[in-house]
Parts: C-alpha cells; sequence; structure tokens
C-alpha cells in the first residue's frame, strides 16, 4: 500500500493495519475515496473558516490560524461520522421484511449524521459565497452606506436649524443691500440723463419701513442742461450713495457675525457627520455582507439558483461519504472489525467474571477468616474469664489463711511493746528509789 493512499485510509477513519490484511484488498480503494472526500471537506471548511474570520477582523493572521483550527475541527468530526457508521450482518436465512427492517434502523441511526453533515455544509458553504459573488455584495454594500451617509447628513442638518436661519437671514441682508445699490445706481443714471437731455423714465425702488421695495416712476425733463431738476436729483443720488455706505457697513458687520455663528454650527456638524461617517464606512463586516447576499438572491433569481446549487454541492460532497457507506455491502473490513470487537468483548467479559469470582473468594475467605477470628476470640474471652475465676479464688483462700496469722502477729508485736514499756518504767522507778536511799 502506497504512502497517499494510506494517509488517505487514516483520514476515513479506518484502520489501516487491518486493511493490510490481503481479504480486505477490494476495500482499500473505497476507504481511500471516502478519506479524500472528508480530507476535501476539510481543506474548504479551512479556506472557509479563514475567509469568514478575515472579512470579520480584517488580519490574516487571526485568519490563517482560525481557519487551520475549524478545518482539523470539520476534519474530526467528518472523520468521526463515517467511521461510526458500521454495515449490519443479514443472514441469509432472514426474511426479506426483517432484512428490511435491519435497513431501517440503520438509516435511522444514521440520520443523526446526515443532519450534522447539512450543518456543517451550510456554516462552510456560506463564506465561500460571499467570496464567490463578492463584486455583487461589494456593489450592495456600497450602496447602502451612500444611502446610510445622505439619511445621516440630512439627520444631522435637522439637528443644527441655526445654520439655515442664519444663513437666511445673510441672504435677506445681502438682497437688501443690492436693493440699495439698484436704487442708487437708478438716480445716478436718472441724474445723468437729465443733464444730458435724454428724455427717459426709469423705475426706481426705495426700501420702505416694513422691509419691503416702493416702486416709482421718474421722467427726465429732456432738456440738457445741469438746472434746478438736475441738482435735486443730483442730490438724491448723492444721499442715496451716502446711505448706501452706512447700510453696507452694517450689513457686513451683522453678516460677519451670523458667519462666525455658522462657522462655529459647520464645525460641529461636520465634525458629528465625520464621527458617523467612519462609523458608516466600518459597516462592511461579515453582517453586512450576509444581509447583501441574502438581499440578493432574494430579489435576483440568477443569483439564488447559483446559491442553492452550490449549497447542494456541498451538502453531496459533505454526505457523499455516508451514503457510499450505506449504500456499498458489507465488506470483508467490517467482517474483521467486528468480529476484533467480539473477541475484546468476549475477553473483556472473562476478564468481568474472573474478577467476579476472585472477589467472591476473597469475601468468602474474609468471611471465614472473620469467624474463625471472632471464635478465637470468643474463646480467649471465655480462658481469660475461667483463669479469673481460679486465680480470685487461690488469693481469697490466702487471704483467709493470712489474716489470722496476720493478727497474730499484731497481738504478738503489741504485747511485746507493752511488756517493753511496763519493763522500762519498772526500771527507772527503781534507779530513783536507790538514788534516794543513798
Amino acid at each position: 500500500m502506497n504512502p497517499l493512499k494510506r494517509f488517505f485510509i487514516i483520514c476515513s477513519g479506518a484502520e489501516p493495519s487491518i486493511l493490510d490484511n490481503p481479504r480486505c484488498l477490494t476495500e482499500r480503494s473505497k476507504y481511500a475515496a471516502i478519506g479524500a472526500t472528508v480530507l476535501s471537506t476539510a481543506v474548504l471548511a479551512s479556506l472557509s473558516g479563514g475567509y469568514g474570520m478575515y472579512t470579520t477582523f480584517q488580519s490574516t493572521p487571526k485568519a490563517f490560524g482560525f481557519g487551520i483550527v475549524w478545518g482539523l475541527i470539520i476534519f474530526n468530526l467528518d472523520r468521526y461520522i463515517v467511521s461510526s457508521m458500521q454495515r449490519q450482518r443479514i443472514k441469509p436465512e432472514v426474511s426479506p421484511r426483517e432484512r428490511v427492517k435491519i435497513r431501517m434502523g440503520e438509516f435511522g441511526r444514521a440520520v443523526p449524521r446526515f443532519l450534522l453533515a447539512i450543518l456543517i455544509s451550510l456554516v462552510i458553504t456560506r463564506p465561500i459565497e460571499l467570496k464567490l459573488f463578492d463584486r455583487e455584495i461589494n456593489a450592495y454594500v456600497e450602496d447602502e452606506k451612500s444611502k446610510k451617509v445622505v439619511l445621516m447628513q440630512q439627520q444631522k442638518e435637522h439637528e443644527f436649524p441655526r445654520i439655515a436661519e442664519l444663513n437666511a437671514a445673510n441672504e435677506v441682508l445681502r438682497n437688501e443691500l443690492r436693493a440699495k445699490e439698484a436704487e442708487c445706481k437708478v438716480l445716478y443714471e436718472l441724474a445723468n440723463d437729465e443733464a444730458i437731455g435724454n428724455s427717459v423714465a426709469r423705475t426706481s425702488g426705495r426700501s420702505s419701513m416694513d422691509g419691503g421695495i416702493d416702486q416709482s416712476v421718474a421722467h427726465t425733463s429732456g432738456r440738457p442742461g445741469k438746472g434746478f431738476l438736475y441738482a435735486e436729483r443730483k442730490e438724491n443720488s448723492d444721499r442715496c450713495y451716502k446711505d448706501l455706505e452706512h447700510l453696507r457697513s452694517r450689513i457686513e458687520k451683522d453678516i460677519a457675525a451670523n458667519q462666525t455663528l455658522i462657522t462655529a454650527q459647520e464645525g460641529q456638524r461636520d465634525a458629528a457627520i465625520a464621527a458617523n461617517k467612519a462609523k458608516i464606512d466600518a459597516m462592511d463586516g461579515l453582517l453586512m455582507r450576509l444581509k447583501g447576499h441574502s438581499v440578493l438572491t432574494n430579489e435576483n433569481l440568477s443569483l439564488s439558483i447559483a446559491s442553492l446549487l452550490l449549497v447542494g454541492l456541498f451538502i453531496l460532497l459533505e454526505t457523499a461519504p455516508m451514503v457510499v457507506k450505506l449504500l456499498s455491502k458489507r465488506g470483508p473490513y467490517e467482517d474483521i472489525v467486528e468480529a476484533q470487537e467480539y473477541e475484546v468483548l468476549k475477553s473483556q467479559q472473562r476478564r468481568m467474571i474472573e474478577a467476579d469470582d476472585e472477589a467472591e473468594t476473597q469475601l468468602t475467605l474474609t468471611r471465614r477468616r472473620d469467624a474463625a477470628l471472632l471464635d478465637a476470640d470468643l474463646r480467649l474471652r471465655k480462658s481469660v474469664i475461667v483463669s479469673m475465676e481460679t486465680n480470685a479464688r487461690e488469693q481469697l483462700q490466702n487471704a483467709r489463711r493470712e489474716v489470722p496469722i496476720d493478727m497474730v502477729e499484731r497481738w504478738k508485736n503489741a504485747e511485746l511493746n507493752n511488756f517493753k514499756a511496763r519493763f522500762e518504767t519498772e526500771s527507772k522507778n527503781g534507779h530513783n528509789t536507790a538514788t534516794i536511799a543513798g
């Protein structure tokens, strides 16, 4: 067996040492193909998980590490799912009804594994779909970001209404200044026409008290020369220009003050817009792309069909090893594995029986030892009690013999002491009598 085939067999969850048996020659290619499918699914899962992590964190080391770990997890799950499925042996004498029942039991046990495989397929497929439809999703994301920026700017404009009010006030002031300039220009031209002698009629406007413009029509005399009428109109023109200078000075001050307030308000608004725009620009992560994928597949039939076909392909790829094991006949590999498992089972049962017998024997010996110890203890107690009683009787008899002897000895000692005392007294009295007589 070449190393590549052995590696694929290990990926399938089969035991290469069993497949090395000549009887399993026909099984090697099947398990090698199953192992290659499991490995390919793990590789695709690794790429899918790595791309999903890169989309979320924009970090190549994190994406690479997570992709490797995710691929190993999917590889281990697929390997377990495939290796845990074993075909049952059906004896030739079993009826067709029993055969169907056994096969349905195998299918029922495989249903949870199929559901797990489908779930794994869906998890693997979605990041790959995001990468395949990257251009369409990017266009959707940019469109959504643009819409959010426009809505955000409109919202910020409503949050700073003072800017529009001040701009409107400045425009009113500028209109007033332009109206005054137009009025002064008309008066100046009317005075010139009067001096030249042009016969014209000009409309002049004057600012009224309520802020409006009063329109009036002035006619020239048509006679050249600087007479009384020219002097009057020249005076009106000069007065108008003088009022215009005062008005311009006042309006420019008002506009400058308003512009200062506008600049401050616009600075706050632009800062808020910039901060929110940065947040909107960052909204191109995995969640936004998943939303874009969902919206695009719902709106575009071709994209939806392509997505379903891709999901179906991955489900087929993920469930192919299980389908192969369910549809293929039971081979020598399963027989050898079952025989080894049966041998191990019987061996363990024998060990358990031997352990039970040993434990039972040990328990019997312990009980016998405890009974012998208890009997010996009772005997010892009885012998001790008998010995104590015998010793007590002997001591009592000895005491009875020793008590009279002791009493006689005490009486003897008392009498001797009394005799000695009388003797000493009599000796002293005789000595004193002798002394007196002498």
